[in-house]
């Protein structure tokens, strides 16, 4: 798919039309969905929507007699290939009123109607990069009828019309505008068209014009820039190319850079201008246009003419060339008035011969030719410069005009030759270019060359006068350029003339510099020599003449001997020839080397330096004289000891202030120092900046390698500096922490925790020394005691390798003191200082250790190192007693705290929760246990019980959960009689099942038996405890488990009736009391025999009143007292 860049907004509706695969019910909106025909795409896209053609050819229903109701674009995908065929039988578009529509990419062809061709416009219409061809409007009955491509008319109202890039060819108009009708009829109303970049080939109007401007009571205005017209056809009519016609209206039409070649009409074989009424105004300006070959039988190029109004035609700067007619073959004018000076008419010949009727063309522009210089040597060039850029008035004389203010049109054929001779050759001729052009001619032989130019139907001629010219030569040698001192050498000056011609009156000049002393000279028959003047004369093209000089090296150094031509009276097309032989003469110098050492600023002398000091070695150069010695070779050895700093500093003279770092005159690599040059009397100084790497006594030593200057001296070329080294050590020190001594590397720990801060020193060298190491800790709490190994290589793994409160290297808590630590390879002591971590942070624990003092000099400064050691709050465990009682029971909570070492945490607050609820809060002591006594009030079932520590800065936090248990039981008492209706007096016993249905053992029970009046107790047994008080027995038990213990009551009563027995139970152990007491009441009977005796046991008196009793027996039927059970019989 291609979209044209520019054409629409994002905002724009797309249509798309695909004439082979779309189909009109599609939406049109992609290319996968795109419409069929032409037709439907228009009237179904929005307003300022666009339009887009697929390639191909449309022609036929849906494709032709298409009309534009909206504004919209209308592209294709290529001007070549989308195609819009009106197939000889139909129109393509008709625009109506008020419309803005643009056309792109399109060919439209064979377009057919009877009032215009292809598009009738009645709105705005811009059409870019669009081909019409062989497109046919039929009729010619009205003069609104024309248009074979496009018919633009006002009569709804002002249209903008713009033409772009287009071509119009083979198109055809019964009445008038073979390509383009303009038409406005209605008053007020404007055409204004703009036409840019178009091509008019090949069309063919039955009346007027290929482009037609009729203004029939409206207005028009119409610019036609940089387009051509050929080989178009007017019929009856006029304007081959362009007419302009107006009647009770105005046409204003201006015509920029336009060629117009070959077209043909009745009247005006390029342009035609008509005023119909005296109530019109037609102005036609044309500028810079090319009117070539135009034919008409009046009016060759251009026509006005009028039955009345005003009409003015403007011409300036054109080339009319070759138009034909029978009456006026460039301009007819029938009635208005032409401007028409400054053209170019062909040939520089007044040209009112092209012209009928009042016209003024006077001046008109004139062809001139120059060479620049008309005189010039052999070899040498001219330039031949063409210029219309003139006025004349006459034919003969003219005066140039400024090519700003305008000039033909560029790209005018101009024809260049040489007439005579020819005496050289021209060169690539420029374009015609703002009214001028040029060539350049090259002269290869003396004479006078004529140089003729063309343009049109003009000739005209330059004239070149060329002298001879020549060019000599020089060339120095010499056959020694390094003599010593004293030494002859010849030198050899050759002068070849290399022509063109002969020279005449050659000189040149040859003076040997001070320190070179003439011996003899030898012209080999060239002329003579005298005092540096060798007078040659004549030297005839291609001889070459020969001088030899023999000259003495009297002094040293570098000497430049110059030969050149100063003077000839032939011209020389290049500079005077010269050219210069150099002798170096070497010089003579005493250099001395001097060897010595001095402090790193170099500010003083030295005999002494402490190890892996930077130091300066210095040498100095002096030469001694006579001469600069040039290219001096130092070359310098370090002795044992000696390693070089990668620095060193260069001053030339020992007497300056400023030292340059690192020169480039020293080479490292080699140790070597290039002085380029060393004027007599002159010391040059190099300080190599030296780092001290062993003890003892050093040495270095320095000697002159070469010279490119003689050097007459070798008892002074070398010299040795000494210096004294005291010993030194490096001691290194790092530091870390470590879980043992001998274990693994930590970087973290938790509080409390037993950690070792590890301490290496190492004796870098290079002499054995004693030590002190200071060292100091944050966040632990030394034990008092440590460890040492003494090491050569890595640490042992083992812990006998370890010195536990070693006696020899010791450590106070601070200062660690070690007598003697040797330089073997990897010797080495550590130190494991045994601490217990008391704070918690990121790098809260830190070990700093520094070396305080040794015996040697310490050559690098004394070292030091932190570890850092980021301490956590320890993890802690809480253990919490699963804890039994009864509700109401007031029993004690317990949780123990103890950290990841499994040690109490001494002091912690811990809470106590109960089903999530907090009960209490107790501090842990020296143990980590903390206790809290807390009264059951929960009922019978597990409870959970949990333990909270919610952590401090050195413990974590931590909960855990045991079990409350609250038992329960189900006590209950069943009475039964072994006498169900004893008789009074009579013995009966009574039995109290005491049962408990669980699920616990009840504890401490208390049976409470109230007895009736008139029962009297003869017996008591059964299982637990009993006291008898009063008429009431107390029953007990310690516990009472799962079971049925048995309590039984023997006795009589005194009298008969009902008597009831019941128990109440009371129990530490929370009673259920789901089924209670089962109440029994007997029925005394009165006794037969009134004679009976009766035993009985006495009541305990114990004053109990009755009343309360009672109440209490009800409390206790009622469930609201315990029972305990114990001592089952078996």
């Amino acid at each position: 798919m291609i979209f044209f860049a520019g054409t629409v907004s994002a905002a724009d509706e797309a249509i798309f039309v695909n004439g082979s695969s779309g189909l009109d019910t599609n939406d049109g909106y992609s290319w996968s969905t795109a419409k069929l025909t032409i037709q439907n795409a228009t009237g179904t896209v929005n307003s300022n929507g666009v339009v887009t053609i697929a390639d191909g050819v449309y022609s036929g229903t849906g494709n032709t007699n298409i009309t534009i109701d909206r504004n919209m674009t209308i592209q294709g995908l290529s001007e070549t290939g989308t195609i819009l065929n009106g197939t000889g039988t139909n129109w393509i578009f008709n625009i109506t009123a008020g419309v803005n529509v643009t056309l792109q990419s399109l060919t439209i062809t064979n377009a057919t109607a009877r009032t215009f061709g292809a598009i009738n416009n009645n709105g705005n219409l811009t059409v870019e990069n669009c081909t019409f061809t062989h497109n046919n409007e039929t009729s010619n009955l009205v003069m609104s009828y024309g248009g074979g491509a496009i018919r633009n008319s006002a009569e709804y109202g002002t249209i903008i019309v713009n033409l772009t890039n287009c071509t119009f060819e083979y198109n055809h108009a019964a009445r008038s505008g073979a390509a383009v009708l303009n038409y406005c009829d209605v008053a007020g109303n404007y055409v204004i068209s703009t036409v840019t970049n178009c091509t008019f080939n090949n069309n063919t109007a039955d009346i007027h014009a290929t482009f037609y401007n009729a203004a029939y009571g409206g207005d028009i205005i119409s610019e036609i820039a940089n387009c051509t017209f050929t080989n178009n056809t007017a019929g009856i009519g006029g304007g081959g190319a362009i007419a302009n016609f107006a009647s009770y209206s105005s046409v204003k039409s201006t015509i920029t850079d336009c060629n117009f070649i070959s077209n043909n009409a009745n009247m005006g074989g390029a342009i035609y201008s008509y005023a119909n009424t005296q109530v019109n105004f037609i102005t036609c300006i044309v500028t810079n246009s090319n009117f070539i070959n135009n034919t008409a039988i009046n009016g060759g190029a251009i026509v006005i003419t009028r039955h009345s109004g005003i009409l003015n035609l403007t011409a300036h700067f054109n080339r009319i060339v070759g138009n034909m007619a029978t009456t006026g073959s460039a301009i007819y004018n029938g009635g208005g008035t032409v401007n028409a000076t400054g053209n170019w008419w062909g040939s520089n010949a007044d040209p009112s011969g092209q012209i009928f009727g009042l016209v003024d063309y006077s001046p008109w522009l004139f062809m001139t030719i120059n060479a620049t210089p008309d005189t010039t040597n052999n070899t040498q060039t001219s330039l031949i410069t063409v210029s219309l850029n003139n006025y004349s008035t006459d034919g003969s004389s003219s005066s140039p005009v400024d090519p700003n203010l305008g000039h033909i049109p560029d790209g005018v054929p101009v024809t260049f030759s040489l007439i005579d001779g020819p005496l050289g050759t021209l060169g690539s001729q420029t374009g015609f270019i703002n009214g001028t052009a040029s060539i350049i001619f090259t002269a290869n032989a003396v004479g006078v060359q004529h140089v003729n130019a063309t343009i049109d139907n003009e000739n005209r001629t330059a004239t070149i006068t060329i002298n001879p010219s020549g060019h000599v030569n020089i060339t120095k040698t010499a056959d020694n350029y390094t003599p010593n001192y004293w030494d002859g050498v010849t030198f050899t000056i050759t002068a070849r003339n290399e022509g063109p011609d002969d020279v005449e009156g050659l000189e040149i000049t040859d003076i040997l510099p001070n320190g070179l002393t003439l011996i003899s000279a030898d012209t080999h028959g060239f002329g003579s020599y005298n005092s540096g003047i060798w007078n040659i004369g004549n030297l005839a093209n291609g001889t070459t003449a020969i001088l030899t000089l023999f000259v003495n090296a009297t002094s040293t150094g570098t000497f430049t001997n110059w030969a050149n031509v100063t003077a000839q009276t032939t011209y020389d097309p290049e500079p005077w020839s010269q050219d210069n032989t150099i002798i170096t003469v070497p010089s003579a110098a005493d250099i001395a080397v001097e060897k010595s050492f001095y402090d790193y600023e170099g500010d003083y002398e030295i005999t002494s330096a402490n190890y892996w000091d930077v130091i300066s070695t210095r040498i100095l150069v002096t030469n001694n004289g006579p001469d600069t010695a040039t290219n001096v070779v130092i070359s310098d050895i370090f002795g044992s000891g000696l390693s070089f700093a990668d620095e060193w500093w260069v001053k030339w003279d020992i007497n300056d202030w400023y030292w340059n770092l690192n020169d480039a005159s020293f080479d490292p690599a080699t140790m070597t120092w290039t002085i380029p040059s060393l004027p007599a009397g002159q010391t040059a100084a190099l300080d190599i900046m030296t780092n001290l790497t062993s003890t003892g006594t050093l040495h270095n030593y320095a000697e002159l390698v070469s010279s490119e200057t003689y050097d007459w001296n070798h008892t002074n070329n070398n010299d040795t500096a000494y210096l004294t080294v005291p010993e030194a050590s490096y001691l290194s020190i790092y530091k870390e922490f470590r879980d043992l001594p001998w274990g693994n590397v930590i970087t973290t720990a938790y509080y409390n925790d037993v950690i070792y801060a590890i301490v290496q020193v190492k004796n870098q060298g290079p002499d054995t020394t004693s030590v002190s190491i200071l060292d100091t800790m944050a966040g632990i709490v030394w034990t008092g005691n440590y460890y040492v190994l003494s090491n050569v290589g890595s640490i042992l793994p083992t812990p006998s390798s370890w010195v536990l409160n070693d006696p020899v290297n010791t450590f106070n808590g601070t200062n660690w003191n070690i007598p003697f630590l040797n330089t073997f390879i990897g010797s080495e002591k550590w130190l494991a200082i045994e601490g217990i971590i008391n704070t918690t942070g990121i790098n809260a624990a830190s070990n700093h250790a520094e070396t305080v003092d040794q015996n040697t000099y310490p050559y690098k400064g004394y070292a030091n190192y932190t570890a850092n050691l980021t301490t956590l709050a320890a993890p802690t465990s809480i253990i919490v007693d699963d804890v039994r009682g009864n509700k109401g029971d007031t029993v004690t909570l317990s949780a123990t705290l103890t950290d990841h070492n499994s040690d109490p945490v001494v002091g912690a607050m811990l809470e106590f929760w109960v089903d999530g609820v907090k009960v209490g809060e107790s501090n842990t002591g020296s143990n980590g246990t903390a206790t809290f006594n807390y009264q059951i009030t929960e009922t019978p079932g597990n409870h959970t019980l949990k333990s909270v520590f919610n952590g401090n800065t050195f413990y974590q936090g931590i909960n855990t959960t045991g079990n409350l248990y609250v038992p329960s039981a189900n006590l209950y008492i069943v009475i039964t009689s072994d006498k169900n209706n004893p008789t009074v007096g009579e013995t009966f016993t009574l039995r109290y099942k005491l049962g408990n249905n669980g699920p616990d053992t009840a504890d401490n029970v208390t049976i409470t038996i109230p007895l009736p009046e008139g029962f009297v107790i003869s017996k008591i047994e059964g299982d637990g405890n009993w006291t008898v008080n009063g008429n009431t027995i107390i029953w007990t038990m310690n516990n009472v488990t799962v079971g049925d213990p048995y309590l039984y009551i023997s006795g009589w009563t005194t009298g008969p009736g009902n008597y009831l027995f019941s128990a109440s139970i009371a129990s530490d152990t929370f009673n259920i009391n789901s089924m209670g007491v089962s109440s029994l009441t007997l029925n005394a009977q009165p006794t037969v025999n009134a004679a009976t005796t009766t035993n009985t046991v006495g009541m305990q008196t114990t004053g109990t009143p009755i009343v309360p009793l009672a109440l209490a027996v009800i409390s206790v039927l009622c469930g609201l007292v315990a029972t305990r059970k114990n001592n089952k019989r078996i």
